[in-house]
C-alpha cells in the first residue's frame, strides 16, 4: 500500500515538474516570440567633472560629497593673495598707460595750434616778400633812372631776399610741424594699444582672480572628493564631479544588431530598474546611435588587420522614462535595468 502511494506521489511530482517546464517553456517561447529584450541597460545622468582654471593652494572646501547643490553654490575657494595683487598691479598699469595717452593727445593737440601760427607765419611772410619785391622793382626802375643811389639798390634787394628766405623758412618750419604731427599721431596709436593691452591684462587678472571661487554650473549632486584644504591644484585638474539633476534622468540599453529592426524611434518601451524590482516603467525609443559602442572606444577595432572573429555588435539606444516624478530621487546612474519591446 505505501508502495502505490509513494508511487502515485513521484508520478505527480514528475507530471507537475513537466507540465511546470513544458508551461515556463511555453511562455518562454512566446516571451521570445513577441518581444525583444535585453539587460544590458543602465540608468544614464548628465556628469560633469569640476575644474579649477587657475593653479593655487586650496584655501576652504564649502561642500560635501554627495550633497545637494543649487547653481551658483560656491563649492570651492583657492588662495587668491597673489591674484589680488596682479590685479592691483595691471590697474596701476593701465593708469600709467591711459595717462601717457592723455599726454599723447595734448600734444597732438598742441601741434595743430602750432600748425596753424605756422600757416600765420606763411601767410605773413609771404606779405612782406610782396611788399619787398615791389619795393625792389620799384627801386631797380628809379636805378635805370640814376633817381637812386646803387647802396638804396643794394638794401632793398638785400630786403627782398631777406623776405624771400623767410618764406622758405616759415614754408620749412611748417613742414617740419607736419611731420611731428604724424609723429604724434603714431605714437598716440602706440599709446592707445598700450592701454588696450593694459585692458586686456586688467580683464584678464580680473578673470583670474573670479576663478578663485569654483562654483556649481548647474543644480546637483557632489561626487567623490579628491583634494583637501591647503592641497596645491594644478589648472585643468579635476576636483569633484557633479550630476545635473535638473536634465533628467534616461535609460541606455545596449542591444544587439539584429535586435534594432523591433526598436524605431517614438516606439514605446517597458522598463524595469533593479533597485526597483516591484515597478514596470513606461517609455519611448528617443534615439539610436549612429554607431557601435565599439566605435567610440579609444581603440576602435580594425577588421583589416590581424585574425578576423565575427562577434555580434551593441548599438547604444537611449530610451526616455515616463512619470518617473515621484521615484527620480531614488533612481542612481549606472544602476541596472531590463528593457522589453514589442517586436
Amino acid at each position: 500500500m505505501k508502495r502505490k502511494i509513494i508511487s502515485y506521489i513521484a508520478q505527480m511530482v514528475t507530471l507537475s515538474l513537466v507540465f511546470g517546464f513544458g508551461g515556463w517553456a511555453l511562455w518562454y517561447a512566446y516571451r521570445i516570440y513577441k518581444y525583444e529584450e535585453t539587460n544590458n541597460a543602465q540608468v544614464e545622468v548628465y556628469i560633469t567633472p569640476i575644474s579649477n582654471r587657475v593653479m593655487g593652494y586650496v584655501a576652504a572646501i564649502r561642500c560635501h560629497e554627495n550633497a545637494l547643490v543649487q547653481k551658483g553654490d560656491t563649492l570651492l575657494i583657492i588662495e587668491d593673495d597673489e591674484f589680488r595683487l596682479a590685479y592691483r598691479k595691471n590697474e596701476a598699469l593701465l593708469r600709467r598707460a591711459e595717462a601717457e595717452l592723455a599726454i599723447a593727445r595734448k600734444q597732438i593737440e598742441s601741434n595743430r595750434i602750432e600748425q596753424q601760427q605756422t600757416q600765420s607765419e606763411i601767410a605773413i611772410c609771404k606779405i612782406k616778400m610782396e611788399n619787398a619785391r615791389k619795393e625792389f622793382g620799384r627801386v631797380e626802375n628809379l636805378l635805370s633812372k640814376e633817381s637812386v643811389t646803387q647802396q638804396q639798390y643794394d638794401r632793398t634787394e638785400a630786403d627782398y631776399l631777406k623776405a624771400k628766405k623767410e618764406v622758405d623758412i616759415a614754408i620749412f618750419g611748417h613742414k617740419e610741424s607736419l611731420l611731428r604731427y604724424e609723429e604724434q599721431i603714431g605714437n598716440a596709436k602706440v599709446e592707445e594699444a598700450k592701454v588696450m593691452d593694459c585692458r586686456a591684462q586688467l580683464e584678464r587678472s580680473r578673470l583670474d582672480l573670479e576663478y578663485t571661487v569654483i562654483r556649481a554650473p548647474y543644480t546637483g549632486r557632489i561626487g567623490k572628493i579628491d583634494i583637501q584644504e591647503g592641497q596645491l591644484l594644478q589648472q585643468g585638474q579635476v576636483l569633484t564631479f557633479i550630476t545635473n539633476e535638473s536634465a533628467g534622468k534616461w535609460i541606455v540599453a545596449n542591444l544587439k544588431e539584429t535586435q534594432l529592426a523591433s526598436y524605431t524611434v517614438g516606439k514605446e518601451v517597458t522598463v524595469t530598474i533593479d533597485a526597483l524590482p516591484d515597478r514596470e516603467f513606461t517609455g519611448h525609443v528617443e534615439s539610436i546611435s549612429p554607431a557601435t559602442g565599439t566605435r567610440y572606444s579609444l581603440l576602435p577595432p580594425n577588421n583589416a588587420t590581424g585574425n578576423f572573429v565575427r562577434i555580434t555588435q551593441r548599438v547604444p539606444v537611449r530610451i526616455k522614462l515616463h512619470d518617473i516624478e515621484d521615484v527620480e530621487e531614488q533612481l542612481r546612474g549606472g544602476m541596472n535595468a531590463y528593457v522589453r519591446i514589442e517586436k
